[in-house]
């Protein structure tokens, strides 16, 4: 697939957002039901948003991201839950958890965090383990130990 990013401080860049979420969700549609079945992981799907940019949609564009609205959010989850209902929740968890250091920033460390994720178009895994405990794995990312009680994209987050 091969998308162009749109510049979305103009009314027409958040339409095109919503034109690229409905593309990719007929892509989507083609494979969602086989990889289902099969129990695949979606990295390749996971890819393609952070390379279109729609895992960055809602951060300022003076923090790296994409600066979209959360109604164009909205609609990019809507259209991509058309194609695979799986993706579309992921995305729209990564819209929730990475907006999260932005409504919540008792430290000031809010942008930083932010402009790190948006240079490493990082999705944002969602864990809630009351006793967790993370530990650097060696490879560049941690390995999570406690009482999982629910999880999204915990296996993806990047």
């Amino acid at each position: 697939m091969s998308f162009v990013a749109p510049h979305p401080e103009s009314d027409a860049g958040q339409d095109a957002w919503i034109t690229i979420a409905r593309t990719l969700a007929d892509e989507l549609a083609r494979t969602a039901g086989q990889r289902e079945r099969d129990g695949v992981l979606p990295h390749a799907e996971i890819k393609t948003l952070k390379d279109v940019g729609l895992v960055n949609l809602l951060i300022p564009r003076e923090q790296g991201g994409e600066g979209g609205s959360f109604a164009t959010a909205v609609q990019v989850v809507k259209e991509i839950s058309k194609g695979d209902g799986s993706i579309g929740l992921l995305l729209q968890f990564q819209y929730q958890t990475s907006s999260v250091p932005r409504f919540f920033d008792p430290a000031g460390d809010a942008a930083e965090i932010t402009r790190r994720s948006a240079e490493g178009r990082w999705l944002w895994g969602n864990l809630h383990v009351p006793e967790v405990q993370a530990v650097p794995d060696g490879r560049g990312g941690f390995r999570v130990s406690g009482a999982k009680h629910w999880s999204t994209a915990g296996a993806l987050a990047t």
